[in-house]
Protein backbone atom coordinates (compact mmCIF):
# COMPACT_ATOMS: atom_id res chain seq x y z
CA UNK A 1 0.00 0.00 0.00
CA UNK A 2 1.10 3.55 -0.68
CA UNK A 3 1.41 6.06 2.18
CA UNK A 4 -1.73 7.78 0.91
CA UNK A 5 -3.71 4.54 0.92
CA UNK A 6 -2.68 3.91 4.53
CA UNK A 7 -4.30 7.12 5.75
CA UNK A 8 -7.65 6.90 7.58
CA UNK A 9 -10.70 7.78 5.52
CA UNK A 10 -11.42 10.98 7.46
CA UNK A 11 -7.95 12.41 6.77
CA UNK A 12 -8.03 11.29 3.16
CA UNK A 13 -11.39 12.98 2.66
CA UNK A 14 -9.97 16.21 4.06
CA UNK A 15 -7.02 16.00 1.65
CA UNK A 16 -9.49 15.39 -1.17
CA UNK A 17 -11.34 18.54 -0.16
CA UNK A 18 -8.12 20.59 -0.02
CA UNK A 19 -7.18 19.35 -3.48
CA UNK A 20 -10.32 20.92 -4.91
CA UNK A 21 -11.83 17.45 -5.25
CA UNK A 22 -9.28 16.43 -7.86
CA UNK A 23 -10.89 13.55 -9.74
CA UNK A 24 -7.49 11.99 -10.37
CA UNK A 25 -7.28 11.02 -6.68
CA UNK A 26 -10.14 8.47 -6.56
CA UNK A 27 -9.11 7.28 -10.02
CA UNK A 28 -5.58 6.46 -8.88
CA UNK A 29 -6.56 3.30 -6.97
CA UNK A 30 -9.59 1.25 -5.99
CA UNK A 31 -8.78 1.60 -2.31
CA UNK A 32 -8.68 5.39 -2.49
CA UNK A 33 -11.89 5.37 -4.48
CA UNK A 34 -13.52 3.22 -1.79
CA UNK A 35 -12.36 5.50 1.02
CA UNK A 36 -13.73 8.54 -0.80
CA UNK A 37 -17.10 7.02 -1.65
CA UNK A 38 -19.24 8.01 1.32
CA UNK A 39 -22.40 9.94 0.29
CA UNK A 40 -21.39 13.14 2.12
CA UNK A 41 -18.09 13.38 0.25
CA UNK A 42 -19.60 12.49 -3.11
CA UNK A 43 -22.36 15.07 -2.69
CA UNK A 44 -19.71 17.71 -1.99
CA UNK A 45 -17.94 16.62 -5.17
CA UNK A 46 -21.15 17.21 -7.13
CA UNK A 47 -21.68 20.60 -5.50
CA UNK A 48 -18.11 21.61 -6.33
CA UNK A 49 -18.39 20.64 -10.00
CA UNK A 50 -22.06 21.15 -10.82
CA UNK A 51 -23.37 24.04 -8.73
CA UNK A 52 -22.64 27.44 -10.30
CA UNK A 53 -22.10 30.79 -8.66
CA UNK A 54 -24.95 33.35 -8.85
CA UNK A 55 -23.25 34.64 -12.01
CA UNK A 56 -23.44 31.21 -13.64
CA UNK A 57 -19.72 30.41 -13.37
CA UNK A 58 -18.32 27.03 -12.36
CA UNK A 59 -15.29 26.03 -10.33
CA UNK A 60 -14.32 23.46 -12.96
CA UNK A 61 -14.17 23.42 -16.78
CA UNK A 62 -16.66 21.40 -18.87
CA UNK A 63 -14.05 18.68 -19.48
CA UNK A 64 -13.92 17.84 -15.76
CA UNK A 65 -17.71 18.05 -15.45
CA UNK A 66 -17.95 15.57 -18.31
CA UNK A 67 -15.50 13.29 -16.52
CA UNK A 68 -17.55 13.47 -13.33
CA UNK A 69 -20.64 12.10 -15.09
CA UNK A 70 -18.67 9.04 -16.22
CA UNK A 71 -18.17 7.79 -12.65
CA UNK A 72 -20.16 4.64 -11.85
CA UNK A 73 -21.36 6.01 -8.52
CA UNK A 74 -23.11 8.94 -10.24
CA UNK A 75 -26.33 7.05 -10.87
CA UNK A 76 -29.84 8.41 -11.29
CA UNK A 77 -30.65 7.31 -7.74
CA UNK A 78 -27.68 9.19 -6.31
CA UNK A 79 -28.18 12.24 -8.50
CA UNK A 80 -31.82 12.80 -7.55
CA UNK A 81 -31.85 11.55 -3.94
CA UNK A 82 -28.45 12.62 -2.64
CA UNK A 83 -27.40 15.55 -4.81
CA UNK A 84 -30.54 17.28 -6.07
CA UNK A 85 -32.88 16.64 -3.16
CA UNK A 86 -30.42 17.40 -0.37
CA UNK A 87 -29.04 20.43 -2.21
CA UNK A 88 -32.22 22.07 -3.49
CA UNK A 89 -35.10 20.86 -1.29
CA UNK A 90 -34.25 23.35 1.46
CA UNK A 91 -34.06 26.18 -1.10
CA UNK A 92 -37.37 25.06 -2.55
CA UNK A 93 -36.43 25.50 -6.20
CA UNK A 94 -33.98 24.11 -8.76
CA UNK A 95 -33.09 27.69 -9.66
CA UNK A 96 -31.18 27.91 -6.36
CA UNK A 97 -33.10 30.88 -4.98
CA UNK A 98 -34.72 30.65 -1.55
CA UNK A 99 -37.10 33.50 -2.40
CA UNK A 100 -38.50 32.03 -5.60
CA UNK A 101 -42.10 33.11 -6.27
CA UNK A 102 -42.81 30.23 -8.66
CA UNK A 103 -40.62 27.34 -7.47
CA UNK A 104 -39.50 24.47 -9.68
CA UNK A 105 -39.90 21.95 -6.90
CA UNK A 106 -40.43 19.13 -6.38
CA UNK A 107 -39.84 17.62 -9.83
CA UNK A 108 -41.66 14.36 -10.43
CA UNK A 109 -38.47 12.35 -10.72
CA UNK A 110 -40.18 8.99 -11.09
CA UNK A 111 -42.29 9.76 -14.14
CA UNK A 112 -40.10 8.74 -17.05
CA UNK A 113 -42.27 10.37 -19.72
CA UNK A 114 -42.65 13.65 -17.86
CA UNK A 115 -42.65 17.01 -19.58
CA UNK A 116 -41.14 19.79 -17.51
CA UNK A 117 -41.13 23.40 -18.59
CA UNK A 118 -38.57 26.00 -17.62
CA UNK A 119 -39.58 28.74 -20.02
CA UNK A 120 -40.13 31.59 -17.58
CA UNK A 121 -37.81 34.58 -18.18
CA UNK A 122 -34.78 34.59 -15.87
CA UNK A 123 -36.15 31.51 -14.14
CA UNK A 124 -34.07 28.52 -15.13
CA UNK A 125 -32.68 25.66 -13.06
CA UNK A 126 -29.06 26.12 -12.08
CA UNK A 127 -28.33 22.95 -14.03
CA UNK A 128 -29.14 24.82 -17.24
CA UNK A 129 -25.66 26.39 -17.08
CA UNK A 130 -24.04 22.97 -17.61
CA UNK A 131 -22.53 22.73 -21.10
CA UNK A 132 -20.49 19.54 -20.74
CA UNK A 133 -20.92 16.21 -22.53
CA UNK A 134 -23.67 13.68 -21.96
CA UNK A 135 -22.02 10.53 -20.59
CA UNK A 136 -21.75 7.51 -22.87
CA UNK A 137 -23.37 5.34 -20.18
CA UNK A 138 -26.70 7.12 -20.82
CA UNK A 139 -26.63 6.85 -24.60
CA UNK A 140 -27.04 3.13 -25.23
CA UNK A 141 -29.07 0.11 -24.15
CA UNK A 142 -30.15 -1.83 -22.31
CA UNK A 143 -32.68 0.93 -21.64
CA UNK A 144 -33.67 0.69 -17.98
CA UNK A 145 -36.17 3.10 -16.46
CA UNK A 146 -33.41 4.72 -14.41
CA UNK A 147 -31.23 5.29 -17.46
CA UNK A 148 -34.11 6.79 -19.43
CA UNK A 149 -35.15 9.04 -16.54
CA UNK A 150 -31.57 10.26 -16.00
CA UNK A 151 -31.07 11.02 -19.71
CA UNK A 152 -34.40 12.80 -20.07
CA UNK A 153 -33.83 14.87 -16.95
CA UNK A 154 -30.41 16.03 -18.18
CA UNK A 155 -31.83 16.87 -21.60
CA UNK A 156 -34.64 18.88 -20.03
CA UNK A 157 -32.61 20.77 -17.45
CA UNK A 158 -29.08 21.17 -18.85
CA UNK A 159 -27.25 22.22 -21.99
CA UNK A 160 -25.28 18.97 -22.10
CA UNK A 161 -24.53 17.63 -25.58
CA UNK A 162 -23.21 14.56 -27.38
CA UNK A 163 -19.59 14.58 -28.52
CA UNK A 164 -20.36 14.16 -32.22
CA UNK A 165 -16.70 14.69 -33.14
CA UNK A 166 -15.86 11.31 -31.63
CA UNK A 167 -16.58 8.45 -34.05
CA UNK A 168 -17.02 5.88 -31.27
CA UNK A 169 -19.61 8.09 -29.57
CA UNK A 170 -21.48 8.60 -32.85
CA UNK A 171 -21.66 4.85 -33.39
CA UNK A 172 -22.76 4.32 -29.79
CA UNK A 173 -25.60 6.85 -30.06
CA UNK A 174 -26.82 5.47 -33.39
CA UNK A 175 -26.89 1.96 -31.96
CA UNK A 176 -28.53 3.25 -28.79
CA UNK A 177 -31.33 4.72 -30.88
CA UNK A 178 -31.90 1.38 -32.60
CA UNK A 179 -31.76 -0.45 -29.28
CA UNK A 180 -34.48 1.83 -27.91
CA UNK A 181 -36.79 0.77 -30.74
CA UNK A 182 -35.88 -2.92 -30.48
CA UNK A 183 -36.41 -2.88 -26.70
CA UNK A 184 -39.65 -0.91 -27.13
CA UNK A 185 -38.37 1.62 -24.62
CA UNK A 186 -40.82 4.41 -25.40
CA UNK A 187 -39.22 6.95 -23.06
CA UNK A 188 -35.88 6.57 -24.84
CA UNK A 189 -37.48 6.55 -28.30
CA UNK A 190 -39.30 9.77 -27.46
CA UNK A 191 -36.05 11.39 -26.31
CA UNK A 192 -34.27 10.49 -29.56
CA UNK A 193 -37.22 11.56 -31.69
CA UNK A 194 -37.77 14.92 -30.06
CA UNK A 195 -34.36 16.23 -29.03
CA UNK A 196 -31.93 17.15 -31.80
CA UNK A 197 -29.01 16.97 -29.38
CA UNK A 198 -29.35 13.19 -29.74
CA UNK A 199 -29.14 13.20 -33.52
CA UNK A 200 -31.11 13.91 -36.65
CA UNK A 201 -34.86 14.25 -36.57
CA UNK A 202 -36.72 11.03 -37.45
CA UNK A 203 -37.46 10.36 -41.09
CA UNK A 204 -38.69 7.63 -43.39
CA UNK A 205 -35.82 5.30 -42.46
CA UNK A 206 -36.65 5.55 -38.74
CA UNK A 207 -40.33 4.81 -39.33
CA UNK A 208 -39.45 1.86 -41.56
CA UNK A 209 -37.02 0.48 -38.97
CA UNK A 210 -39.58 0.77 -36.17
CA UNK A 211 -42.04 -1.29 -38.22
CA UNK A 212 -39.91 -3.87 -40.00
CA UNK A 213 -37.19 -4.38 -37.39
CA UNK A 214 -38.88 -3.18 -34.23
CA UNK A 215 -41.99 -5.35 -34.49
CA UNK A 216 -44.35 -2.43 -35.15
CA UNK A 217 -44.91 -1.53 -31.52
CA UNK A 218 -47.80 0.90 -31.86
CA UNK A 219 -46.57 3.42 -29.31
CA UNK A 220 -43.06 3.49 -30.79
CA UNK A 221 -44.25 3.76 -34.40
CA UNK A 222 -46.84 6.42 -33.60
CA UNK A 223 -44.33 8.48 -31.61
CA UNK A 224 -41.86 8.30 -34.50
CA UNK A 225 -44.49 9.28 -37.07
CA UNK A 226 -45.69 12.24 -35.03
CA UNK A 227 -42.13 13.44 -34.47
CA UNK A 228 -41.31 13.06 -38.18
CA UNK A 229 -44.28 15.26 -39.07
CA UNK A 230 -43.34 17.76 -36.39
CA UNK A 231 -39.84 18.08 -37.83
CA UNK A 232 -41.34 18.90 -41.27
CA UNK A 233 -41.20 15.55 -43.07
CA UNK A 234 -43.34 16.39 -46.11
CA UNK A 235 -46.24 14.24 -47.25
CA UNK A 236 -44.64 13.56 -50.65
CA UNK A 237 -41.64 12.07 -48.84
CA UNK A 238 -43.77 9.35 -47.24
CA UNK A 239 -42.84 6.53 -49.62
CA UNK A 240 -44.01 3.47 -47.74
CA UNK A 241 -44.97 0.95 -50.41
CA UNK A 242 -43.14 -1.83 -48.58
CA UNK A 243 -44.86 -0.95 -45.30
CA UNK A 244 -48.27 -1.02 -46.97
CA UNK A 245 -47.51 -4.52 -48.24
CA UNK A 246 -46.27 -5.52 -44.79
CA UNK A 247 -49.49 -4.19 -43.25
CA UNK A 248 -51.67 -6.04 -45.78
CA UNK A 249 -49.86 -9.30 -45.14
CA UNK A 250 -50.25 -8.92 -41.37
CA UNK A 251 -53.91 -8.08 -41.82
CA UNK A 252 -54.44 -11.28 -43.81
CA UNK A 253 -52.82 -13.18 -40.95
CA UNK A 254 -55.27 -11.63 -38.50
CA UNK A 255 -52.69 -9.34 -36.90
CA UNK A 256 -54.41 -6.12 -35.82
CA UNK A 257 -51.16 -4.23 -36.22
CA UNK A 258 -51.60 -4.54 -39.97
CA UNK A 259 -54.97 -2.78 -39.99
CA UNK A 260 -53.71 -0.16 -37.54
CA UNK A 261 -50.63 0.61 -39.64
CA UNK A 262 -52.67 0.94 -42.85
CA UNK A 263 -54.82 3.57 -41.16
CA UNK A 264 -51.80 5.48 -39.83
CA UNK A 265 -50.04 5.46 -43.21
CA UNK A 266 -53.13 7.01 -44.82
CA UNK A 267 -53.50 9.78 -42.24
Amino acid sequence: LTPLELLPSELLQYIFHLSGYALSLPLSSRLLSSKLSDPYTLRNVCIHYLKPTPEGAFAAPPSLQSQLFTFKWLTWQFFKDIYLTKTYAEMGCLCGSTACADPIWPPDFDVVAQRMSFDKPRHLPELSYLKCRLPAKLLHGPWTNDKIAFLRFLLLTTGMTVDWADSATRALVNQGRKDAVLERALGAVDAFNNNLRLGKSPGVAHIRFSVLEGGCDRSVVFNTMVAARKWSLREYEWDFGDLVEWAKEREREGDRKGMWLKVKLRE
